[in-house]
């Protein structure tokens, strides 16, 4: 069985004040938790369903209409919850303004959902 996926990579990087690398939106059917380490930020809306994220050792259970980000280079692990699965949006974007984004609407790395 496999998880319908839409995915445009853009991987933009002429601007180096900030730019996306790729949007996407996935319906989750399997439910193998997702572990990595990314190279830039991730945002992840979830738009139904629900699911856990794992940051640092700990759990954040994650529901729709909320959204969490991941710093780059930080170990992450998530995963949908088995009785309700989610459906989600995401960007992975990158670049000097970032941060200064990030944190004019108050995420920062202790606030990231």
């Amino acid at each position: 069985m496999s998880d319908e996926k839409n995915y445009f990579h853009i991987n933009n990087t002429l601007i180096n004040d900030l730019w996306v690398v790729d949007v996407g939106s996935q319906d989750v059917i399997d439910l193998h938790p997702i572990e990595n380490n990314y190279p830039y930020f991730l945002i992840q809306y979830i738009i139904k369903g629900s699911g856990y994220v794992e940051i640092n050792g700990t759990i954040h259970p994650i529901k729709s209409k909320q959204y969490f980000v991941v710093f780059p280079d930080t170990d992450i692990k998530y995963y949908s919850d088995v009785n309700n699965p989610w459906t989600y949006y995401w960007i992975n974007f990158n670049g000097l303004s970032a941060l200064k984004l990030l944190a004019k609407i108050g995420i920062t790395k202790d606030n990231f959902y």
